[in-house]
């Protein structure tokens, strides 16, 4: 039996009145959104670690890091909070923080455009803070936002002694690139989130290619995947042309698991062209962290971007 100070305050829920005996002196919680009932409650501190260790965890560029590097972060970041329209990044400003996400959303502005979106877990700030280059675009609040931010010698402090810094060169450097743009006209990832994005920014490499050369050629084992930026490629099997591939095409064939296999065609430039080259191993590594981007790539069937190599068995 419930004391009366108790009843007083306890609220039933999923009931309806007649289910509830008259002499219980237990009463039917109001409907509706305007009847919430607020109980503040202050959360013990450990539930702020926690949130904080929860978007350390979750970013990829830290994902090798050893569990004692949890201590030395959580003694290395600061919080910040911004309302929806402050302004986090000043554009031409010096790249001396590294903003990680809580909750809530960012925008990138350029020319007076939102570039990107980022939210929970995504991180900022890096690109111009590992090149040493002011910052290329604004970034705006797009709700309330609480951040992590590293200053930039605690950030290279705590990376210390691992290959972050050189994935992190990579990836500002793919972003220099407008890969990010590359994306967004790619059947093929246009739908990946900021996270994914990044992700794969740090494990593509860029090469040129001349007229008349090849990138893949027909019997060579499959070791890399392609992403065409630039120019016009063709596809060819035993010298004969069956298709060109433009801008934003991914040529590569996804399977479960990777199995090792020979190109049933090759992939010749047909001008001056450029491309991103991505390691089979790796991008294998990247589905499974992403098994959504593999389910996407599987159901994807559009003849001119998304290259099966089925095109060689109908001409063989």
């Amino acid at each position: 039996e419930l004391p009366d100070s108790v009843k007083e305050h306890t609220y039933l829920i999923h009931v309806s009145e007649r289910g509830i005996p008259p002499e219980s002196g237990l009463k039917k919680a109001m409907a509706g959104p305007d009847e919430s009932i607020m109980i503040p409650v202050n959360p013990p501190a450990s539930n702020e670690a926690l949130e904080y260790l929860n978007v350390l965890n979750n970013i990829d560029l830290f994902s090798e890091l050893p569990i004692e590097k949890a201590r030395e972060f959580l003694t290395l970041v600061k919080v910040e909070t911004f309302k929806k329209g402050d302004l986090v990044i000043k554009k031409g400003s010096v790249g001396d923080r590294f903003y990680m996400i809580v909750n809530g959303r960012a925008v990138v502005h350029q020319n007076g455009n939102v570039f990107k979106t980022y939210t929970n877990n995504d991180y900022i700030g890096e690109t111009s803070m590992i090149l040493n280059a002011p910052r290329n675009a604004d970034v705006v609040a797009d709700s309330n936002l609480k951040v992590l931010v590293m200053e930039k010698y605690d950030f290279l402090y705590f990376i210390r002694g691992t290959e972050i810094a050189r994935q992190m060169k990579i990836i500002a450097e793919n972003r220099e690139l407008n890969t990010w743009l590359l994306f967004n006209e790619s059947p093929a990832f246009h739908a990946l989130s900021p996270s994914q994005r990044t992700q794969l920014q740090g494990i593509m490499t860029r090469i040129e290619l001349s007229t008349g050369e090849d990138a893949t050629r027909e019997g060579e084992s499959v070791d890399r995947f392609y992403l065409i930026e630039s120019g016009k490629f063709g596809l060819l099997r035993r010298g004969r042309l069956y298709i060109n591939l433009l801008r934003g095409s991914w040529l590569g064939r996804i399977h479960s698991n990777p199995i090792p296999r020979k190109h049933r065609v090759s992939i010749r430039a047909m001008e001056p062209s450029t491309l991103f080259v991505i390691e089979v191993q790796e991008f294998y590594r990247f589905l499974r962290r992403n098994p959504g981007v593999f389910l996407n790539m599987r159901q994807a069937r559009l003849r001119n971007h998304l290259v099966l190599e089925n095109l060689a068995e109908k001409s063989g």
